[in-house]
């Protein structure tokens, strides 16, 4: 009886130890990340319960304006952000485990605006654009300079892009395929109300990642434990879920990896 005590405790104790918190921060980028109510949602988020649950760690999520999470995790290098691009510029600064997803945006403009024309990213400069605020693809479109910053709208989250497009306050705006058709929807609309023009970017990847110099430790148990979620195709099932019907899109459901 003693030793089937003592094993039962020693059972409860390994996986109280292996179930430890992990602070997280993230923002408002449907279908990658969002509240449902006060619960976090999104197939990023689910990617990375599964992911820490293989890790035996556990998630303690907070949303927050995209600057405010990049500064969390500088002050804090074991606090973990998603869903983050990984670009020359941040390469350094992060430890990162992914891609969990492709990292493409596009500029997409109202489909009744038969005035405008973007045959190249140049031709982006003639227009008011609205964009994230600390977004790597507002700091590409800066390093371009393909953008006339009088007619730049910064803004602390995606949504608000949209609602400035719809109200036609802003001619362009920056977004993945995946994330327009899910704020269409949620927004009632069909999606043929927008129109996409020019790529700004398709390369590298979306990613989870600690700070420069986080617990070398912790970062190795959540690359396996995402590792093992990958193995299994998890990542592109769980998408699915956000994008009912998908299959019988023209070009089928978004896939994750190339």
């Amino acid at each position: 009886m003693i030793r089937r005590l003592t094993c039962l405790l020693l059972v409860l104790l390994y996986g109280f130890v292996q179930a430890a918190p992990v602070e997280v921060v993230t923002t408002d980028a449907p279908p990658f990340n969002m509240l449902d109510g006060q619960y976090p949602s999104g197939f990023a988020t689910d990617i990375l319960r599964e992911s820490m649950q293989h890790a035996g760690l556990e998630p303690h999520i907070e949303f927050l304006p995209w600057p405010r999470a990049l500064l969390r995790v500088k002050e804090d290098p074991n606090t973990l952000i998603y869903t983050i691009s990984r670009t020359p510029e941040r390469e350094d600064q992060f430890e990162w485990i992914g891609p969990f997803a492709r990292h493409q945006g596009f500029f997409y403009k109202l489909s009744n605006r038969s005035d405008m024309r973007l045959d190249s990213l140049q031709d982006v400069r003639k227009y008011r654009v609205a964009t994230v605020r600390g977004d790597a693809q507002t700091d590409l479109m800066l390093k371009l300079d393909i953008v006339d910053q009088n007619l730049l709208q910064l803004v602390s989250d995606g949504d608000t892009t949209i609602r400035l497009l719809l109200a036609g306050r802003v001619d362009l705006v920056i977004a993945n395929e995946i994330g327009m058709a899910w704020r269409m929807k949620l927004h009632g609309l069909s999606g043929t109300e927008v129109e996409r023009t020019v790529m700004l970017v398709d390369n590298g990847g979306y990613y989870f990642a600690f700070g420069k110099g986080a617990d070398p430790t912790l970062v190795a148990r959540l690359r396996r434990g995402f590792a093992e979620v990958k193995d299994k195709g998890l990542p592109q099932r769980l998408l699915e879920r956000y994008l009912p019907g998908c299959k019988g899109w023209p070009n089928g459901c978004p896939q994750l990896a190339r």
